[in-house]
């Protein structure tokens, strides 16, 4: 009587046990989506603090101008779920651009939010030594006459989910906020923000 290898049998049995890990995997995910309906994490910058530019007395002509800006950004963090906790883990990345000008970045501190709270908490962002092109710089000097120098704060933070006494598995919250400030300076004044979060976050 013939029999299967032994090799051959015991890549079924493994592959029959993946199959089977991914269904539990599957199943479970859709019954936390059913019982504890959850909802993304709403953000806000609340404040930012800028330092390291000066275009008074700069020529346009001068092209090895080199900065160091520093951000000092307050970012307000609103838990809306009422059975549901959110680890903030190591590993985040936070960055404010200028169009396509990366201008600075650093990190979120890890932290635990409870259910239904509201959380503040204040971030710096350096860049020991950026080089702005001419256009980049003309278009700031001019925004910044002009009272409306628009930003973007990108946020890329790993987190999980607690639920009761379980943490889940592990994803990743997106965010990306428009934000206008009057000035590049220490008491700049937020003139309008704006920020989404990324809609597939308890799927990535």
């Amino acid at each position: 009587m013939w029999r299967p290898p032994i090799l051959l049998v015991l890549c079924l049995r493994w592959r029959l046990i993946i199959a089977l890990l991914i269904l539990l995997t599957v199943i479970a995910s859709v019954a936390f989506y059913f019982i504890y309906k959850p909802k993304p994490p709403n953000y806000s910058v609340e404040n930012m603090s800028i330092k390291g530019f000066n275009f008074e007395g700069v020529s346009s002509s001068q092209s090895d101008l080199t900065f160091s800006p520093e951000f000092d950004v307050t970012v307000r963090a609103q838990n809306p779920n009422s059975r549901i906790g959110i680890y903030y883990e190591k590993g985040s990345n936070v960055s404010v651009s200028h169009t396509d000008t990366n201008l600075c970045s650093g990190v979120l501190p890890d932290f635990y939010q409870p259910r239904n709270n509201v959380t503040v908490f204040e971030t710096v962002l350096k860049s020991p030594s950026l080089k702005l092109s001419q256009v980049v710089r003309d278009a700031l000097y001019d925004q910044q006459k002009k009272g409306q120098i628009p930003l973007g704060v990108d946020i890329k933070v790993p987190a999980r989910v607690k639920v009761g006494s379980i943490r889940t598995w592990k994803f990743t919250i997106r965010v990306h906020c428009d934000v206008i400030v009057d000035k590049l300076a220490v008491d700049s004044k937020i003139v309008s923000k704006k920020c989404s979060v990324d809609p597939k976050i308890w799927m990535n």
